[in-house]
């Protein structure tokens, strides 16, 4: 009644800080009310409730998933001050997002940088692996 035509979802990583069967299942239980009214739902990070969506077979009552810092890292939030992602958090979200693709669900990434040419590397990695995305010099997405 709104005009809401998608949600755009955060914080269900509380399902990481606390993974307890109450909270998965009242995570779906929202989530399964919103998938009714048939409107695009993206997850925001979320990977560990997402992955466990994914293997309880329940994956179809979201969307997406659109996952923050990828390939770049926020090292600095009051400076606004980025780097590369490490490898081993990187091949962990590149794992996760292959997850999520085999589950038919869409990806999009959320970039943070100030440098053209990791601004261009980003683009062609969301290019050649169909994911969207957005890149922002500013951790408040200005």
């Amino acid at each position: 009644k709104k005009g809401v035509d998608g949600l755009w979802v955060d914080n269900t990583d509380v399902y990481y800080e606390f993974p307890r069967t109450a909270i998965f299942n009242g995570l779906v239980s929202i989530l399964s009310r919103c998938h009714q009214k048939n409107i695009p739902i993206i997850i925001n990070g979320g990977d560990v409730f997402v992955s466990k969506l994914i293997s309880t077979g329940k994956a179809k009552i979201i969307d997406g998933v659109m996952q923050e810092e990828v390939l770049t890292a926020i090292t600095g939030y009051s400076s606004n001050r980025f780097s590369r992602q490490s490898k081993t958090d990187r091949a962990y979200y590149e794992t996760y997002l292959k997850r999520v693709r085999k589950a038919g669900r869409s990806i999009a990434l959320l970039e943070y940088t100030k440098s053209a040419s990791m601004r261009k590397e980003i683009i062609a990695y969301c290019k050649k692996n169909g994911y969207s995305y957005y890149i922002s010099n500013n951790v408040a997405l200005k």
